[in-house]
């Protein structure tokens, strides 16, 4: 069939030099029945158009559609290819406007057609003139922002659109690219208001179908954001549907779902980066060690250097005890990258493993100097220096690492094994008359509103014990309070790990993450899946996490939580193979 286009397209351009355009006509129709993406069969049919046909509109219509997600420089590549075609469409639409000046269709289309062939000079000035001409014609408002934009004069476009707006409320095309604009600042709000009047307008443009089901996804609203996702996968499936779909899938935890969904996706775009990694990470997490395994080496050949593909496939080694293989990855992956921490770790851990405890400590040294005070890296490195017959160091490394962390009971254990002399210094009786009068007195400031002086009389409290449980807690409330957020859930985090049976401390952690932005959020869950307690027996926050799940305020959080966990653990660690079983269980 592909021959067979390609000929009726060869035809097609033949009778049109030939001065046959009726013919041509019927010809590229009949292309684009069969292939409506054929784009240069809609770009040549939108020049005949305007040559044979004298419909300027539809002619551009159609090289607006032909040139909609094209590649970069695809105008330059048509100059090369057809100049004298475009040059007398040039010359078809100057003799429209000049016999019609008056004209807005006219110079509407030669505008517009400017735009496509980026001559936005010509463009602005042939635009600017139809709506001089008729106010009421929102698609030029809507090119006209596109030709500003590109000669970087934004603020102008979105004047000149919602100066229009008055005139112009039922075109799709201005809603639509309001819109989208608004969004790329971040005014959700309004970019709504506008995107959700051009889904009515038009419920089949793509761009803002996407634009609606990515905000609502990501607001946590799953049943408005599936319902685009669900309607351009019925009517127009595109990549990108898939991936929002799928995404809705991972967080209400059809994992399976989402997994078919990246794979229709990948089928869809089998060149795009991105999904190939994304499918290749989920099949891993879902067991499918073939397909993760297929699709990352399929990204490796589109980006051979990305770092993090060497890291997922050490992972999967590492599923399959392939020890050797992981080590070759994660070596690659930190030539790539030296400065990653948690691939120098996990390296680290599978050196560790096989008793190479020279190459481990190297390796855990440079990921402490990248996280430094991290209690399981502390622990692990202390391991290799008394492996190492250096135990002067392994009993320094231990005693900082107490010393910052009093209540963590491995690194008691440990020292209690290597040096109690240390630890019986470490519990010399240490209270202070003053810290609980100071509690005291906070708690009493609290309760007669008087914030600030609880406050300071926390702060007090925290410079004589630092892991004071109440006191980082009721810091933390105050910050919340005033919408102090980051400090907020810094200090509710410190105090949950200060004493992790306060399980309820979480609720009030992700209450604050929920009013947070994105990466901020992100940031102190990569902290929470770190600093807690490792052993199994102090996993209760997974689970007690796992209980809240139905809860919004935790739910929307509980995949980016997810993904912390995967980041913090290899796949064998109790509290990685923890998280899997309860989600295995709660299917």
């Amino acid at each position: 069939m592909s021959e067979n286009i390609h000929g009726m397209f060869e035809a097609a351009i033949a009778k049109d030099k030939s001065g046959e355009g009726s013919e041509a006509m019927r010809l590229l129709d009949a292309i684009l029945e069969y292939q409506p993406g054929h784009r240069m069969g809609r770009f040549y049919r939108g020049g005949i158009r305007i040559r044979y046909r004298k419909d300027p509109e539809g002619g551009v219509r159609d090289w607006e559609e032909a040139f909609d997600g094209a590649p970069i420089g695809s105008a330059a590549k048509l100059r090369e290819l057809y100049p004298l075609f475009l040059d007398s469409c040039y010359e078809r639409l100057i003799q429209f406007t000049s016999q019609e000046p008056d004209n807005a269709l006219y110079h509407s289309a030669f505008g517009r057609a400017c735009l496509v062939l980026n001559q936005l000079d010509l463009a602005e000035r042939h635009l600017h003139r139809a709506l001089a001409i008729d106010k009421t014609r929102g698609v030029d408002a809507a090119r006209l922002y596109d030709a500003l934009k590109g000669l970087n004069k934004t603020e102008a476009g979105v004047q000149a659109m919602q100066k229009h707006l008055r005139y112009a409320e039922d075109s799709p095309e201005l809603q639509a690219t309001l819109g989208l604009h608004y969004r790329s600042q971040a005014m959700t709000a309004q970019a709504l208001k506008h995107l959700e009047a051009s889904a009515k307008l038009s419920p089949r443009h793509v761009p803002t179908r996407q634009a609606l089901g990515e905000i609502y996804l990501g607001q946590g609203r799953m049943d408005q954001a599936e319902s685009h996702f669900q309607f351009m996968l019925q009517n127009q499936p595109t990549a990108s549907a898939h991936l929002g779909m799928a995404e809705c899938d991972k967080q209400q935890f059809r994992f399976a779902e989402a997994l078919e969904n990246f794979q229709k996706a990948a089928a869809l775009e089998p060149q795009n980066f991105q999904i190939q990694a994304d499918l290749g990470d989920l099949a891993l997490q879902m067991g499918d060690h073939e397909l993760g395994v297929r699709s990352l080496r399929s990204a490796l050949a589109l980006e051979p250097n990305h770092p993090e593909i060497y890291g997922l496939l050490a992972k999967a080694a590492l599923q399959k005890g392939q020890r050797s293989e992981a080590i070759q990855a994660l070596t690659t992956q930190l030539r790539l990258d030296p400065n990653d921490a948690f691939a120098s770790y996990t390296l680290a851990t599978q050196l560790r493993a096989a008793g190479q405890y020279q190459e481990a400590g190297q390796l855990l040294n440079k990921a402490l100097a990248a996280k430094p005070g991290d209690v399981q890296i502390s622990l692990d490195l202390a391991e290799c220096y008394e492996k190492l017959n250096y135990p002067a160091e392994a009993r320094k490394m231990l005693r900082e690492a107490y010393d910052r962390n009093p209540t963590h009971q491995e690194l008691r254990t440990a020292l209690q094994r290597l040096d109690p002399e240390a630890l019986t210094k470490n519990n010399a009786p240490q209270a202070r008359p003053e810290v609980d009068e100071w509690v005291n007195l906070a708690r009493a400031h609290a309760q007669g509103g008087r914030l600030q002086e609880a406050f300071e009389m926390f702060r007090k409290v925290l410079s004589l014990n630092p892991q004071h449980c109440e006191a980082l807690t009721e810091i933390g409330r105050i910050y919340a309070g005033r919408k102090v957020l980051e400090p907020a859930g810094e200090f509710l985090l410190r105090g949950y790990a200060a004493d992790p049976a306060q399980l309820p401390i979480l609720l009030e952690f992700f209450d604050v993450l929920n009013q947070m932005a994105g990466r901020q959020a992100y940031g102190l869950l990569d902290q929470l899946a770190r600093c807690l307690p490792q052993d199994m027996e102090k996993v209760a926050w997974l689970d007690y996490l796992w209980r809240q799940r139905e809860s919004p305020g935790v739910g929307k959080l509980l995949s980016a939580l997810l993904e912390a966990v995967k980041k913090a653990y290899p796949p064998n660690h109790p509290v990685a193979q923890r998280w899997v079983s309860l989600q295995l269980t709660d299917r």
